[in-house]
């Protein structure tokens, strides 16, 4: 039988490597990521999983010598971040130059909204890619089962 602290502990060639902190942070970070669904405060407490999964990728990263995993996490949640704020200005515009009475002056205005939309489908599915290969990088590095089915989920 498996000893339940085995799977914190990661071997490498000077020894065994205590990853357990990380690993509570990644877990703790997941939880509260997925709790953006709450009113006034969901964005906020998404981000500060993520930020939490960030920091244990990087001491994962640190204690195991890849950075892999934390670089391309850090990738998509840039691409994911920066494709919601150009399309929330795309959308902005377009809505800007509604008329008093609510009536699109111009067709494009009503496509710049659709465009708003597709940067936001397309940062999502870039920062998706990159955050599976993370996940896939953390399954190459550690041999823990679960990262590769996290990857797989993506």
């Amino acid at each position: 039988m498996v000893h339940p602290m085995e799977s914190y502990l990661q071997t490498l060639p000077g020894g065994a490597v205590d990853i357990g902190t990380e690993r509570m942070m990644g877990l703790i970070g997941s939880i509260i990521g997925l709790l953006g669904f709450i009113p006034y405060i969901g964005n906020i407490l998404s981000l500060l999983g993520f930020i939490l999964i960030l920091i244990a990728l990087h001491g994962i990263g640190n204690k195991l010598g890849d950075e892999r995993p934390f670089k391309n996490y850090l990738k998509g949640f840039i691409i994911i971040f920066a494709g919601v704020i150009v399309a929330a200005i795309i959308i902005l515009s377009a809505f800007a130059v509604y008329s008093a009475g609510g009536v699109v002056r111009h067709e494009r205005n009503l496509g710049l909204i659709f465009v708003g939309i597709a940067v936001i489908i397309v940062a999502v599915i870039l920062g998706a890619y990159f955050q599976k290969k993370a996940w896939d990088a953390m399954y190459e590095i550690t041999g823990v089962q679960e990262f590769k089915k996290t990857a797989d989920f993506l």
